[in-house]
């Protein structure tokens, strides 16, 4: 409780507010916060080797990048007690609109919706800020039905309806779906060399499990096979972290040069 209180972003913003507007005072005052949370929460803050924050304007256009801060922010939850920032969630609804991607639309709104409705159920409000009166919270949540609308036609255009003589099978839920299938789909595609449908399977796979230490260390083998060996660093640090017997004995070899 103690760390929460003190990692209260409520609280950090009221001392930069408090702070001196000379630009070079303000900006220590912001790195110093952001390495408190780094430290505490064991880098799980960090996308690229930088925390959440700085890639907020730089990358607002790249998905994989705004996917990556989503679950950066949900692990730094589940370390600090802090809960997540909604932009990035935000940021993957419009950007996966624009792509005609309704299904990830809902899933990224459902998953912060349900995230924060947990958090501040586990947690309460007494003391700490309530991003449900936030415009951007309220965006996400109009944003929904909407999302789910625009799904459904989708899916109505792209599939024939079943013939009346054959009842519907059972549809398992997008969670169920996931928790279930996507380290096994991520795990064939490395296998078939498609390393980008294989890291986008197993961020899918994250979303549901985001302590599962398989996961990471397939996801940093997809970015490894692909040239992206820093992306392919983090989530090894990761997969170690949490315990993979493979990414510590890599690190270990690594550090002994």
């Amino acid at each position: 409780m103690l760390v929460a209180c003190l990692l209260d972003r409520t609280g950090l913003l009221r001392k930069l507010n408090q702070a001196p507007q000379n630009n070079k005072q303000a900006s220590k005052v912001i790195i110093n916060s952001g390495e408190l949370i780094t430290e505490i929460a064991g880098g799980a803050n960090l996308v690229e080797g930088k925390q959440t924050w700085e890639h907020a304007e730089e990358k607002k256009h790249d998905i994989e990048c705004m996917k990556k801060c989503c679950d950066a922010e949900l692990r730094t939850m589940k370390k600090t007690g802090l809960v997540p920032a909604p932009y990035y969630f935000e940021r993957v609804a419009i950007l996966s609109r624009k792509e005609r991607n309704y299904q990830q639309e809902t899933d990224y709104c459902e998953l912060y919706i349900n995230t924060v409705e947990n958090f501040y159920k586990k947690r309460g409000t007494k003391g700490v800020a309530d991003v449900r009166n936030g415009p951007t919270y309220k965006a996400i949540v109009k944003r929904l039905p909407r999302a789910k609308e625009l799904q459904d036609n989708h899916s109505s255009q792209a599939k024939p309806e079943p013939a009346r003589s054959q009842p519907k099978p059972r549809l398992e839920k997008p969670q169920e779906q996931a928790k279930k299938n996507w380290p096994a789909i991520g795990k064939k595609r490395i296998e078939a060399k498609q390393y980008k449908e294989a890291v986008a399977a197993l961020c899918n796979a994250l979303k549901t499990d985001l302590n599962n230490e398989k996961v990471y260390y397939l996801r940093a083998v997809a970015y490894s096979k692909s040239g992206d060996r820093q992306n392919a660093l983090e989530d090894i640090k990761t997969a170690a972290r949490l315990g993979h017997p493979k990414a510590i004995e890599y690190l270990q070899k690594k550090a002994a040069g």
